[in-house]
């Protein structure tokens, strides 16, 4: 109890559901927090001025669907205009982050009365003080206004003291120049020394970048001055854009044996971009052309379909011009009349059977007037009743109606 007495000094805040927790050593203070309400909704972590405050983010596993979050920021208020970051589900990796300042806030809301389907974990976290990353640093220029208009910013690993590392970088940087200007037209009214370089700003390198506490962030510029016979005479620095052609080229400078405790710091995460996007595009392209070669197949064959079933269509249906007198038709007369016959009225008949035919529903034959035909009422065959019948050695014929 004592130790941890020596590692921090916990003061609560009643009645407003805030903690507050100063740290006073370089251990790190474990802080977990579940959905039983064993954690304050606020706690703020606070230390000297000379320290920062390194956080880890271990487990986060909130109800977010339900408006729950964590909330972790510099400061110690909400609309203090720092920055900061918010949780609001799960995680799947540890997350680090540094506060620009000496205290820092934590926020658990949980949403009240919801009923939620599942258990959920809380999160866990820890932080520890940090020696001070940022200390900005500034040499006087010959034309302060022209430096900050051409300059550039590079991410810098630092594993000495800051002093020492800038006084390395600027060293560098004067190699690289006089490599970069050599190769170009420029000609110099003087050697370049470190004091031409001209550095307007070092912090801390962004909160997402990896390994964050060993980094640091340069803005610098380079002013030189050019002799009277060179193509940009009145100018008297490089631009931004010399500036990031001698960074391109010369930066290896970096990574010799003098320069073992400041190097290059490249974000190496950003190398998965270009082999992703080529294999985006190129499978955007291997599907565009399957789709083009799929469609034209489909087309022809659509048009090939069409085509045979327009052929079928004109020869079942052939478009006949009935007031064309030249033209013969073999069907019936679009103005003949027809009989009404049908597949009811008279049975089958079968030229070989003995059998008397005789049609269905028939009227008889003495109520017919005689000379006149009636297409509803015509026999075509003779009955028992109405005619003898009359044998012969083949078949049975009958006689028709005059």
């Amino acid at each position: 109890m004592w130790i941890n007495l020596l590692l921090f000094v916990i003061l609560i805040v009643s009645g407003k559901g805030v903690e507050e927790i100063k740290l006073v050593d370089d251990r790190e203070f474990l802080l977990e927090c579940n959905y039983d309400g064993n954690c304050s909704q606020d706690t703020i972590f606070k230390t000297t001025e000379e320290y920062q405050l390194l956080v880890t983010v271990k487990t986060v596993d909130l109800d977010g669907g339900s408006g729950d979050f964590l909330l972790i920021k510099s400061g110690t208020e909400i609309d203090d205009g720092l920055s900061g970051r918010i949780f609001t589900h799960h995680i799947n990796h540890e997350r680090t982050y540094i506060s620009l300042t000496n205290d820092l806030l934590v926020q658990f809301y949980i949403h009240p009365g919801i009923e939620r389907t599942r258990t959920f974990a809380g999160f866990a976290l820890t932080v520890q003080r940090l020696d001070q990353q940022e200390e900005p640093t500034t040499v006087a220029s010959s034309d302060p206004d022209a430096s900050i208009l051409n300059n550039i910013t590079v991410n810098m690993q630092i594993l000495k003291p800051i002093d020492e590392a800038l006084d390395l970088f600027k060293s560098t940087v004067v190699r690289m120049a006089d490599e970069f200007i050599n190769g170009t037209n420029m000609t110099l009214a003087a050697p370049i020394s470190p004091e031409n370089v001209t550095i307007i700003l070092v912090v801390t390198c962004p909160l997402h970048w990896p390994r964050r506490e060993d980094c640091v962030q340069i803005v610098f510029a380079l002013p030189v001055a050019l002799a009277e016979d060179s193509e940009d005479y009145e100018t008297n620095q490089l631009s931004s854009d010399n500036l990031n052609e001698m960074w391109k080229a010369a930066s290896s400078f970096f990574n010799s044996e003098s320069t073992t405790y400041i190097l290059l710091y490249e974000y190496h995460k950003r190398n998965f971009v270009i082999p992703w996007l080529a294999a985006i595009v190129s499978v955007t392209v291997l599907f565009a052309i399957l789709y083009m070669l799929i469609g034209d197949l489909c087309s022809k064959k659509i048009r090939e379909k069409m085509l045979v079933k327009k052929e079928e269509e004109f020869i079942e249906k052939p478009n006949i011009d009935l007031n064309n007198a030249d033209l013969v038709v073999l069907g019936p007369h679009p103005y003949q009349t027809v009989p009404p016959l049908f597949d009811s009225d008279v049975t089958y008949f079968n030229p070989d059977d003995t059998t008397l035919i005789r049609e269905a529903h028939a009227p008889p034959r003495e109520s017919m007037d005689e000379g006149i035909i009636n297409s509803s009422n015509v026999n075509f065959f003779e009955t028992e009743n109405t005619a003898p019948r009359r044998e012969t050695t083949s078949r049975k014929n009958y006689d028709m109606l005059p």
